[in-house]
């Protein structure tokens, strides 16, 4: 099955979060570890995965191009 960018983005933007006051912060979490385990609080085992093989290294190109100082770290895909 072929995802494209847009059926990904438009999933990613009606993600429903919890409601919270104005004066509250939530933080969600979508880890990859270097085990490959996936640690999520909001997004769908698949969906990580996907959207980790698909954007992950253009997000370190980009971040790069913006802050060439710094040094990125990547990881491989192997464990997907």
């Amino acid at each position: 099955m072929i995802i494209s960018f847009e059926e990904d983005f438009n999933y990613l933007k009606n993600i429903k979060l919890d409601k919270i006051d104005d004066d509250q912060i939530k933080i969600y979490s979508n880890k990859i570890d270097k085990m490959g385990n996936i640690l999520n609080t909001c997004l769908d085992y698949e969906i990580i995965k996907r959207l980790q093989k698909n954007y992950y290294f253009k997000s370190v190109e980009i971040l790069e191009k913006l802050f060439p100082k710094k040094k990125i770290c990547t990881i491989t895909q192997n464990f997907l």
